[in-house]
């Protein structure tokens, strides 16, 4: 049971790192060059499987699916905890290179020193490369679980809110981009992981 779980986070991790490489790619070459995007929103849901969602009744993940980047193909970073395969995703980069190697890192202790290093003194994140090229942008990030807020450059952001639950996470996403319509948005879901290491 415990290796089917730890299978199936693999194959998510997969998932989300190829959406998060091409979010990179696009931002880093600039939202301005893509003709009629103005917004990208990365929802990530930490532990969740694509064989889950594969076989699941989803249709609102279907049509984001269907007219968004995706791939259930990609493959996790090693360890497969949450701060290096995060970490990975919105830096870019493996764990060999942002330094990030357990959950346990912060960026004033650390095992493994980073290739590079930002303005705030932790390996460069998308947030930062778009905040550097498109100093107007709007970018926000919304989550529930306080390990994210470690990885981030936060002066890149506009609104970094680290809210209890799934619901209130998505609500607080919800209303800032009807209100603010961001350049970015990460939003960050951690409920099922915890799902995952309380029922296996």
């Amino acid at each position: 049971m415990r290796y089917l779980f730890i299978k199936k986070k693999f194959t998510f991790w997969s998932a989300v790192i190829f959406v998060c490489w091409t979010c990179f790619c696009f931002v880093q070459d600039s939202l301005s060059q893509v003709q009629g995007v103005k917004h990208v929103v990365i929802i990530g849901c930490d532990g969740m499987s694509p064989d889950g969602i594969q076989k699941a009744k989803t249709p609102i993940i279907d049509s984001l699916i269907i007219n968004g980047a995706h791939t259930m193909h990609a493959r996790a970073v090693m360890p497969t905890s949450s701060s290096p395969n995060w970490s990975s995703l919105i830096m870019a980069a493996g764990p060999e290179q942002t330094g990030i190697t357990s959950n346990s890192w912060r960026p004033d202790k650390y095992a493994l020193e980073p290739t590079a290093v930002g303005p705030e003194g932790i390996f460069p994140t998308i947030f930062g490369v778009l905040r550097e090229h498109q100093p107007d942008a709007v970018i926000a990030c919304f989550h529930d679980w306080g390990g994210i807020g470690i990885l981030l450059e936060r002066k890149a952001f506009d609104v970094i809110e680290d809210t209890e639950g799934p619901v209130n996470t998505t609500q607080q996403a919800i209303n800032y981009f009807k209100e603010k319509q961001p350049t970015l948005t990460f939003i960050h879901l951690d409920h099922t992981d915890g799902a995952g290491h309380q029922y296996g």
